[in-house]
């Protein structure tokens, strides 16, 4: 009979490069194939897939997997795996993007459209960073830390809660076969702005947080601006050349494929280390690309399947993979203190009184 010791030679190989891929194929298989049916059933109730995936990550984390079966949900995503699975899900997302930018129409955009998605960008960041900033004031004692101070408390609610999220809609209008229209046009652009803004707010605020002031920020604000400059006015007109001969010969060589993947993981790679994400570099890339509707109709149709297929479905399940659902509910005695504090104050006195827990709004006696 074969020892123990032979049997786990077997079940875990000594390479451990082998060994790791042998954890994270699995979890991308069980993530592909939860992403592939929660998105159909959104599909058959007429929601966009984009829930059904982020639903799939829902289920498969620490809200229902995990909270059924925790050993084999952590088996299934050890700590070693989940940085691996960040990596390829920021990488399909930053192409993802880079295909919606690339997808654009530039020629066909009516006069004045940049100025409305300015306002319309300014009228979904502004509103949310004020509500938020007012919002942050007011619980900054139920919620802060105490060395974090009430205006940069009240600046980080308001910052996340203007936070976009720009996959969604552009996965939604692609769905949609909007992506091309007017609206849809303007969504983008406007979602993009957004995103770029929200991300210099909160270098603002690790800038006050670090104790360097508003000033700190300046950097990432100035090198945000100067990398859209440069792929816009710099990069974009080398690319044109590519864009021809595309068009003439209706094919995208090796040499081109290179071309179009190493720019937006190159565009990826620096908005990240300026502070902006990387899905935003991934977008302005796409916009430097040659506006050709032959280019445009080539590379999608060389990669959109693939990264919407494999790699952006494992971004939105991953997402939901680290959603704690479980957490609202942790938020809820704060506020209650907050909407009725003669009551809280009631109860707590009898807790302290009674030395026993008692939960907010049952009877004392």
């Amino acid at each position: 009979m074969p020892t123990l010791a032979a049997v786990t030679g077997l079940v875990t190989p000594p390479d451990a490069n082998l060994a790791l891929i042998l954890k994270v194929l699995p979890a991308l298989v069980v993530i592909l194939i939860t992403a592939a049916v929660c998105a159909r059933l959104a599909q058959l109730v007429m929601q966009p897939r984009v829930l059904g995936e982020m639903v799939a990550g829902v289920l498969l984390g620490p809200t229902l997997f995990g909270w059924l079966f925790p050993g084999a949900q952590a088996a299934l995503f050890p700590p070693e795996v989940r940085p691996i699975l960040y990596v390829l899900s920021t990488i399909g997302l930053t192409l993802y993007m880079f295909l919606v930018g690339a997808g654009i129409e530039h020629n066909t955009q009516v006069t004045g459209e940049a100025r409305k998605a300015g306002v319309l960008a300014a009228s979904g960041i502004l509103p949310s960073l004020l509500l938020g900033f007012g919002a942050g004031l007011l619980l900054h004692d139920l919620l802060s830390l105490p060395d974090v101070g009430p205006v940069p408390f009240a600046l980080f609610v308001g910052g996340a809660l203007s936070l976009t999220a720009f996959p969604m809609p552009a996965r939604i209008l692609y769905e949609r076969g909007l992506e091309h229209s007017p609206i849809g046009r303007l969504t983008l652009m406007a979602a993009a702005v957004d995103d770029a803004l929200a991300w210099c707010v909160l270098a603002v605020l690790s800038a006050l947080h670090l104790g360097s002031g508003a000033g700190g920020a300046l950097p990432t604000i100035g090198l945000t601006i100067g990398f859209a400059v440069v792929m816009l006015k710099v990069v974009a007109p080398l690319l044109r050349p590519l864009g021809r001969t595309v068009a003439r010969t209706g094919r995208l060589g090796p040499t081109g494929m290179y071309v179009v993947i190493l720019v937006p993981l190159t565009a990826g790679w620096l908005t990240d280390w300026i502070g902006v994400y990387a899905v935003f570099g991934g977008f302005i890339a796409g916009l430097a690309m040659p506006r050709d509707a032959k280019f445009r109709e080539v590379l999608h149709g060389r990669m959109m399947e693939v990264v919407s297929t494999l790699l952006l479905p494992a971004f939105f399940t991953f997402s939901g993979l680290n959603t704690q659902l479980g957490g609202i509910a942790g938020g809820a005695l704060p506020l209650y203190k907050l909407a009725l504090p003669d009551r809280f104050e009631h109860v707590s006195k009898l807790a302290r009184s009674d030395r026993r827990p008692v939960r907010a709004g049952s009877n004392p006696s």
